[in-house]
């Protein structure tokens, strides 16, 4: 598999979406995006949205890839750019795995979501908050759905740390429709930043 590794000092500039994984090629190995420092920043003049996707394998293969953030920042400045686990519609060739690490940092963001599993097609999605900070985008459309349909996301011992930025949008609400689950190690949920969050997983 691939790593790339963004270390103190470093940048990576990308003015579209970014792939973490395989796209259509018959791949079996896992590939990585570590950030330890420095900066990720997507941005689009035209508005298109920049995506983070995380496994994206459609040939029917089992494909695994893995975000781990550390220090520095990934920060996508569109209005719907999105952390997406697996690809937009599955079908039966899909079989991904993705996992999200945020150990510190901070990842901003419009949405934070999994793509479609259509027929027999699979994927699998963990985002595990550990310390680090997820800040929604402020001119996000997306507040309403801004973490939802992930099978799996954990509060480890460093916690959940989450800046609304002054989110207008859904009467100021960000809204995660997603059950945030013990991770072990007694993390809490910290809120930071103007605006409301609101949380409505079971």
């Amino acid at each position: 598999g691939t790593t790339l590794d963004l270390k103190t000092g470093g940048s990576l500039a990308c003015a579209r979406s970014f792939v973490v994984g395989t796209l259509t090629n018959v791949d079996t190995n896992t590939h990585r995006l570590k950030i330890s420092g420095g900066t990720a920043l997507l941005t689009n003049s035209s508005a298109i949205a920049t995506n983070i996707v995380i496994g994206n394998n459609t040939s029917g293969q089992t494909s695994t890839a893995i975000i781990d953030i550390t220090g520095g920042e990934l920060n996508s400045q569109t209005a719907d750019g999105s952390i997406r686990f697996g690809p937009t519609s599955g079908g039966n060739g899909t079989n991904c795995t993705g996992t999200l690490n945020l150990d510190g940092g901070t990842l901003t963001i419009s949405r934070v979501y999994q793509g479609a599993e259509t027929g027999t097609g699979l994927i699998n999605s963990t985002f595990n908050f550990n310390g680090g900070t997820l800040k929604a985008f402020s001119g996000t459309i997306n507040a309403a759905t801004f973490m939802t349909g992930l099978d799996f996301a954990y509060v480890k011992s460093g916690g959940a740390i989450i800046n609304t930025d002054g989110v207008i949008g859904n009467s100021g609400n960000v809204v995660i429709a997603q059950p945030l689950l013990d991770g072990t190690g007694g993390g809490g949920l910290t809120k930071e930043g103007t605006g409301t969050l609101t949380l409505t997983g079971a």
